[in-house]
């Protein structure tokens, strides 16, 4: 039901702890200026290694 309404949903002590070290990076991301939904940016891996530029590549 949770991810219907877009709520997150962490079942292990694990992820909980990773999802509490992302928010404070993100926070520590963020000045006055800046959001923190700003602070950093996030890319698909196509935009790193566009097709046909792989090494190794078959």
């Amino acid at each position: 039901m949770a991810t219907i309404h877009n709520i997150p949903l962490i079942t292990t002590m694990t992820g909980a702890e990773a999802a509490v070290d992302g928010i404070a990076a993100l926070r520590a991301g963020a000045s006055e200026d800046v959001a923190p939904s700003d602070a950093w940016n996030v890319k698909p891996l196509q935009e790193y290694f566009p097709a046909g530029t792989a090494k190794g590549k078959r």
